[in-house]
């Protein structure tokens, strides 16, 4: 149960995957066998939701051909650090997911400059395409002008239908939920809700998703290299 907790309350069957196949380095679990305990806490914090299709796409075939894009808020508390907001920016390759706080949903355009930024030193590669809602953090005339200007093709979602970019609906609703987790499960409050957000996204790099067709981690497709939670504590 301890690293199911650390591990940000995903299912034992995922954990138990990850193990298997060699994911990551650094862990050694004995206890992922058998029928899972209930955990009180996911059942607290993890409302169900009816999942909806995304649609169709060629799944890309390389890093930042294509970024699905969504912000979230405002929470219902500030952040230590002030913001009420977070956006996250997921590339479709790898879904590896970078997140950025913010202050107001303006601050939109700034966090993508930042993202570009990194994507372009850390990664060494450009942002092909930026898959967006209709939101009006997306459609000022600054962000547009600077896609043009940067060859970025920018795909707006179909009216009313989030299904159009469900990937980064999807990751908005886990993260939330894996947040909320780790903030009951800890008894620590909700302003730090933003800190519990950043853990959540750190631990889905660095775990098995079945939104991409190999046994990788986000991190291990996006750098080559395998992640080592050796340092996870429960």
């Amino acid at each position: 149960m301890d690293f199911h907790i650390v591990m940000g309350h995903r299912s034992f069957g995922d954990l138990r995957k990850m193990i298997e196949a060699g994911m990551v380095d650094g862990i050694k679990v004995k206890d992922l066998t058998g029928t899972p305990p209930t955990c009180r806490v996911c059942v607290e914090a993890k409302a169900v939701q009816k999942p909806f299709r995304e649609s169709k796409s060629l799944h890309p075939t390389a890093y930042t051909q294509e970024v699905s894009t969504d912000v979230w808020g405002p929470a219902s508390v500030e952040s230590i650090g002030r913001r009420l907001y977070f956006t996250l920016f997921i590339d479709r390759y790898s879904h590896e997911t970078c997140v950025f706080f913010l202050r107001h949903k303006s601050d939109t355009f700034d966090a993508y400059q930042r993202y570009e930024a990194w994507v372009r030193v850390q990664r060494d590669t450009k942002i092909k395409t930026l898959r967006l809602d209709r939101g009006g953090e997306y459609l000022g005339a600054d962000f547009t002008s600077y896609l043009e200007h940067n060859g970025t093709v920018r795909k707006l979602t179909t009216h009313d239908s989030p299904q159009s970019n469900g990937i980064a609906e999807c990751a908005m609703g886990v993260h939330v939920s894996t947040a909320r987790a780790l903030l009951i499960h800890s008894r620590l409050p909700t302003c730090l809700w933003a800190e519990a957000i950043r853990y959540s996204v750190w631990l889905h790099n660095r775990q098995f998703t079945s939104a991409v067709p190999t046994l990788k981690t986000p991190l291990e497709i996006s750098t080559g290299a395998r992640p080592n939670l050796s340092n996870l504590q429960p």
